[in-house]
């Protein structure tokens, strides 16, 4: 069988990474001769970071730019319609199935032309008759009538789509789009990512003090662009969770940039790197920086070495979960609340674990969640491990399903 991967902005963000690897290595395992084409905004980079035989990275170059506009898409469209266009032809009437991958690319929270770039590649599948899935997404609530009706049109015409959480699934199956399709409720394939060992040998270098805890803090610059956080505050914010986790509580601080794209508002090691200056002193001397080209892999090691998480990305967050470490998730869509809710129940919230990015311009609503978690995280990672196989069961369920497409 031949797949397309669509929905890939590149994998100098790590959740994409973990998405793509996991399910190459998933299809694999229930077909062996599977090949792949991923389309990607980053093709050169992604082919670097992910060296699996059978698997080609073809740059989307219709659909994925970003900063375009209509004129400057139409010029580029102009240019290279020729080569681009049928190189992308040919890739998707070569495939059998294509997925659609993203995790939360079908949504109102990135724009309507974000959404509109996520659904081209998928239609253009359609006309010419492949078979198109959403494969363990988080999907909506769309902001506008338009929205929805531009995913649901799609949508309508797939022959699969998996959810990584229930509130994502209760709102697809509301939705008049899912009628006819086969809609499942799953998990996020990263929970099935492999910790590397040279991510072991790589914490090891920071040098931590053994005998004290460690909390991995990963930090998003680009956060502030999708919700209504002020950048200044955020920023004041996280100083002072480093310091009160690092002289307060006692708790040393490794900061991960597990998103590094090209685009400064984007980058995260901008972030880290601007708060590892502003922090005081006495905080510096217990805090380190992830900085480094490693894998999704290898931050999933050193985020399982740590003894509390507290994540504005997602993916960095399933890591931390998937290694049974306590998780604060600070979300600014459905994915957080759903994600924490179906491992971990609706009493989570309560509980501190999951903070509304809204309230994290209040640091002492932080660092009081913070120092929850930490007085409970043997149970919450007791409550973790008993889950762990559940979770990993329902993130094989996307593959299986999709085999079963055959």
């Amino acid at each position: 069988m031949k797949y397309a991967i669509t929905g890939i902005t590149g994998m100098r963000n790590r959740g994409v990474e973990a998405l793509v690897v996991t399910t190459i290595e998933q299809i694999r395992l229930r077909d062996s001769q599977a090949e792949f084409t991923v389309l990607t905004g980053d093709p050169a980079y992604d082919a670097h970071r992910c060296r699996i035989a059978s698997v080609r990275f073809m740059e989307d170059s219709l659909f994925s730019r970003r900063g375009r506009g209509i004129m400057g898409l139409l010029k580029h469209l102009l240019r290279r319609r020729g080569e681009a266009w049928h190189r992308l032809v040919k890739a998707l009437r070569e495939s059998d199935i294509v997925i659609a991958s993203g995790g939360d690319m079908f949504s109102s929270d990135y724009g309507p032309e974000s959404l509109r770039r996520s659904l081209a590649p998928l239609r253009l599948a359609m006309e010419l008759g492949r078979r198109v899935v959403f494969l363990g997404h988080s999907i909506g609530p769309f902001k506008t009538s338009e929205d929805l009706a531009s995913w649901g049109a799609v949508a309508a015409r797939s022959k699969l789509i998996t959810l990584r959480e229930g509130l994502s699934f209760d709102y697809v199956q509301a939705s008049s789009a899912s009628k006819g399709v086969r809609v499942v409720k799953a998990a996020d394939a990263a929970f099935l990512l492999e910790p590397a060992k040279s991510g072991d040998d790589a914490f090891a270098a920071f040098s931590l003090d053994p005998q004290r805890p460690v909390a991995a803090c990963a930090v998003s610059q680009g956060i502030s662009r999708y919700s209504a956080l002020d950048a200044a505050d955020h920023r004041q914010t996280w100083q002072r969770c480093i310091e009160h986790l690092t002289i307060q509580a006692g708790v040393q601080v490794l900061l991960i940039p597990h998103v590094q794209e090209r685009h400064p508002g984007n980058d995260d090691s901008i972030l880290a790197t601007e708060l590892l200056r502003e922090i005081s002193p006495a905080a510096k001397r217990h805090t380190r920086l992830a900085a480094g080209d490693f894998s999704a892999a290898e931050y999933k090691a050193m985020i399982g070495r740590c003894d509390l998480v507290l994540a504005e990305r997602m993916h960095a967050a399933i890591a931390g979960l998937s290694s049974g470490v306590s998780t604060v998730v600070v979300g600014y869509s459905v994915k957080a609340r759903g994600i924490l809710t179906d491992i971990l129940g609706p009493q989570m919230a309560e509980d501190g674990l999951f903070l509304p990015v809204e309230s994290f311009a209040d640091a002492s609503v932080v660092t009081r969640s913070i120092e929850r978690t930490l007085a409970n995280r043997q149970v919450i990672a007791e409550k973790l491990g008993r889950e762990r196989s559940r979770v990993e069961a329902a993130a094989r369920s996307n593959f299986d399903l999709l085999h079963e497409l055959g």
